[in-house]
């Protein structure tokens, strides 16, 4: 079985980035008073950090599973493809409103996304980032791997 895994990006972004980090640190400190918030803390923290969508390409089987990895459990679905035709990278515009008390500002910033593409329609995200250089780091790893050429599309 020839199994390519990919994670695509973590189900918990920005704050509870350090959240995470300060119920493991508040975790630590609570293993000398009190054991049952060590437990709960580091369990909660495990649970931001370990928690992350994926996707599992089975080139031999032709069947790539699309799913939410949490705690060991695979919750997503698999698909069935005939064939594995290129990589894409795509650049997606955001903008972003910041308001304080008196104004307000709005932040473009450019977000590099990543596909796979299967059977010439179906597009899978296999990843995003604000730097494309990141994506194209990806994007190369799978290159290697599944022998498809890449076309980059971001200077549309």
């Amino acid at each position: 079985m020839n199994k390519i895994s990919i994670k695509v990006k973590h189900y918990f972004n920005g704050g509870f980035v350090y959240l995470g980090l300060l119920f493991g640190i508040i975790g630590v400190i609570f293993l000398v008073f009190e054991p049952i918030f060590f437990v709960i803390l580091i369990f909660l923290s495990v649970i931001i950090y370990s928690t992350a969508y994926k996707l599992d390409i089975y080139k031999d089987e032709c069947i790539y599973h699309d799913y939410l990895w949490f705690l060991g459990m695979k919750r997503g679905k698999k698909y069935d493809f005939n064939t594995i035709d290129k990589l894409i990278i795509d650049r997606e515009t955001n903008k972003q409103r910041l308001n304080s008390r008196g104004s307000s500002t709005v932040i473009e910033f450019d977000l590099y996304k990543g596909f796979v593409v299967f059977d010439e329609d179906i597009k899978v995200q296999i990843g995003e980032s604000k730097r494309k250089r990141k994506i194209e780091k990806r994007i190369s790893k799978l290159k290697k791997e599944l022998d498809i050429p890449v076309m980059d599309i971001t200077d549309r």
